[in-house]
C-alpha cells in the first residue's frame, strides 16, 4: 500500500482505484485485548489527488472478520464487519514539516492508516448470542438478575425519548 508522491501526482483529478486484499498481522492486534486477529479483509476505492489544494483524498470500503473474545466464555467469536473511511493527506508540505504519520519523504503508506481504521472500529465487548448455560465455577457462578436487565426511565429525561431533530 505505499505509493510515491510522483506515482500519485501523474493523473491529477483522475481516479486511482484500489481494490486489494489486506493482512493485519496478530502482532498489531497483540495489545488489544478484545481483538484476537482481523481475518479476510477486503478493500476497495479511490484515491484522488487535488493539485489545487495538494492533497491526496481516499475514500474506500473495508470488509472482513473480526475474532473477538466472548466477554462471558472468553470463546472465540466471528464478528464481521463492512465500514467505509475518508482521509486527506497533505503530501507537498516541505520534508519534516508534516505532521501527517503516513507520509514520509516522498511516500505515502496506507498500511498503518487502514490497520487504525479497523483496529478502531472493532467491537469491545461481544457476547455469544446463544449463550443459554452460563459458566461457573468452584464457588463462584455468573447470575443475571432480570430486574436490573429493564432499568426504569428517569422521570427527569422522560420528554427526551420523544424528541426528534429537524
Amino acid at each position: 500500500m505505499k505509493y510515491t508522491k510522483k506515482e500519485i501526482t501523474q493523473h491529477p483529478s483522475e481516479d486511482l482505484v484500489l481494490d486489494f486484499d489486506f493482512e493485519i498481522s496478530k502482532e498489531v492486534c497483540e495489545p488489544f485485548v478484545y481483538l484476537n486477529e482481523v481475518s479476510d479483509v477486503h478493500v476497495n476505492g479511490v484515491m484522488r489527488y487535488d493539485e489545487h489544494a495538494d492533497v491526496l483524498m481516499v475514500t474506500v470500503s473495508i470488509e472482513g472478520d473480526f475474532q473477538v473474545p466472548c466477554a462471558i466464555t472468553s470463546e472465540n467469536l466471528v464478528v464481521p464487519f463492512s465500514l467505509d473511511a475518508y482521509e486527506e493527506f497533505n503530501l507537498f508540505k516541505a520534508d519534516g514539516e508534516s505532521d501527517d504519520q503516513f507520509v514520509k519523504g516522498h511516500s505515502i503508506d496506507l498500511t498503518k492508516w487502514l490497520e487504525d481504521v479497523i483496529i478502531l472500529s472493532a467491537p469491545l465487548s461481544v457476547v455469544k448470542e446463544d449463550l443459554t448455560d452460563l459458566p461457573s465455577g468452584d464457588g463462584w457462578e455468573i447470575v443475571v438478575d432480570e430486574s436490573t436487565l429493564e432499568k426504569p426511565l428517569d422521570p427527569r429525561l422522560a420528554i427526551l425519548k420523544d424528541y426528534k431533530p429537524e
